[in-house]
Parts: structure tokens; C-alpha cells; sequence
């Protein structure tokens, strides 16, 4: 009876040992994959883009249903000119969460770049109905309009986009752009000295001690820097 007992008691302990440590490992395993996203969206924010993308993968792996890992990957797909790939994984990730605006704001630019024109617009209107204050689904459609030359509807999204972020300049270079296609030449020029508040024209941005001209004075007897 002895023999049988201690032979009944080992048998718990090793029962309970594997439960409690089954209870331990999914206690701490969603701390790991939580860390290892939060690493991978700090890398995401730094451009360190295979970085980001391979611990993505990770998480993905582990949970299958991340929303969020899903959706950055498809971001990242996107950035690497992999549209197909992009819209996959942007897909899924609008299955766990149909009511997020960003998916289908970034959707639609994968859509666009594969000339599914307008299953881009079309992405993008359900972004707009998600969150009607969404500047850049409105910009992105726009980018879309003015590619089918559709310029005076891509107007109106670059200025709705404006009224909602008034300091946004790519969406007043653009309008400058679609301005001077219409032939709204003086506010289009006007416009377009908006370049040189966004981010790609931010390496030409050179400053001389002497004013700015922008065509409203004679230059008799003046030099010109340019």
C-alpha cells in the first residue's frame, strides 16, 4: 500500500506539474507575441522594413487572427511593390475587422497600383464611410481620379481633404496640379508653391538671404537666383 501511494502521489504531482505549466506557458505567451509585435511596429516606424516584416510573420504565425499584424503586412507588401500580395493579406486582415477605415484606404492604393481602378474608388468610399473625416482616403482617391483624368472629381477630393487638414500639402500640391490641367493657370502656380512644404521636394528647398519671387515685382536692374 505504501509502494502503491507514493507510485499515486508521484503520478499527481506530474499531472499537476504539466497542467500548471501548461496554464504558465499561455499566461506568458501572449506577452511574448505582444512583445515581439510592439518590437515589430518599432521597427515598422523606423523604416527597418524586413525587420518589422519578419517578426510580423512570427506573430502571424503564432495567432493566426492578428488583425493588426496582418494589416502591417500588407503595408509592407504594398511599400515593396507587391500589390497582389498586399491586398491578400489586407483581406484577411478586413475578415477579423470589417469596420477598420485604415484597411481600406491602404487597400485601395494596392488596388490602384494594380490598375483596378475602380475597385480602388470603391475601397476608398468605404474608408470615407467608416470615418467621413479621413483626409487620406480622400487624397488617395483623388491620386486615383487624376490618373483617369476624372480631374475636376479629383479637385473636389484634394479640397475636401484640405478642409478637414488645412495644412496638408500634398493635398494643396495636388490641387495645384489639377488646377493648372484644367487651365486655372494663376491659382494653379499659386498653388504650387505648396512644393516646398512636402516631404519630396524637401531636399530642393534651398534658402538665399534675399526674398522670395514669385512674379510680382519687376526684376529691372535685379539678379535672379536660381
Amino acid at each position: 500500500l505504501g509502494q502503491f501511494a507514493a507510485s499515486l502521489i508521484r503520478s499527481v504531482r506530474k499531472t499537476l506539474g504539466e497542467k500548471l505549466g501548461e496554464a504558465v506557458i499561455r499566461d506568458v505567451e501572449p506577452l511574448a507575441w505582444q512583445k515581439k509585435f510592439d518590437q515589430a511596429v518599432d521597427l515598422h516606424g523606423k523604416g527597418r522594413l524586413a525587420g518589422a516584416q519578419l517578426l510580423y510573420q512570427q506573430v502571424v504565425e503564432a495567432r493566426p487572427g492578428h488583425f493588426d499584424a496582418l494589416h502591417r503586412l500588407g503595408i509592407i507588401a504594398y511599400h515593396a511593390k507587391e500589390p497582389e500580395e498586399a491586398v491578400e493579406l489586407i483581406d484577411k486582415a478586413i475578415q477579423i475587422n470589417p469596420d477598420n477605415p485604415e484597411c481600406y484606404s491602404n487597400r485601395g492604393l494596392a488596388l490602384h497600383d494594380l490598375g483596378r481602378w475602380d475597385d480602388a474608388l470603391a475601397s476608398y468610399d468605404l474608408a470615407i464611410k467608416l470615418r467621413p473625416d479621413f483626409a487620406k482616403a480622400y487624397y488617395n482617391r483623388g491620386t486615383t481620379l487624376q490618373v483617369l483624368k476624372r480631374m475636376e472629381e479629383a479637385l473636389a477630393c484634394y479640397e475636401k481633404a484640405i478642409r478637414i487638414k488645412p495644412d496638408y500639402a500634398d493635398a494643396h500640391l495636388q490641387t495645384a496640379f489639377c488646377r493648372l490641367r484644367l487651365g486655372e493657370f494663376a491659382r494653379g502656380w499659386e498653388g504650387y508653391e505648396w512644393r516646398w512644404k512636402c516631404e519630396t521636394f524637401s531636399s530642393f528647398l534651398r534658402s538665399f538671404e534675399q526674398p522670395l519671387w514669385l512674379g510680382n515685382e519687376s526684376l529691372s536692374g535685379k539678379i535672379i537666383l536660381l
